[in-house]
């Protein structure tokens, strides 16, 4: 889900909140919440990351697909 936001003088007010509150609630087990956390960070630096043990309950880093980051580009 892409949170979209209506810009408003120099800031975007979200018109959906379910990505930041998918962040606050859960657990830190997956690639994709640590992906956005990170600030779309790519894979390999997340591999890098995880390999020093500095993402915490991650078993594995496999990314998908992230509309995020393909429009962004």
């Amino acid at each position: 889900m892409v949170a979209k936001g209506k810009m408003i003088g120099t800031l975007y007010i979200l018109a959906n909140i379910f990505i930041c509150i998918m962040n606050l609630v859960a657990t830190g087990e997956n690639a994709e919440l640590w992906h956005y956390r990170l600030g779309h960070m790519s894979e390999n630096g997340m591999k890098a990351l995880h390999s020093r043990k500095l993402l915490p309950k991650l078993k594995e880093v496999d990314l998908g697909f992230c509309e995020n980051c393909v429009y962004d580009k």
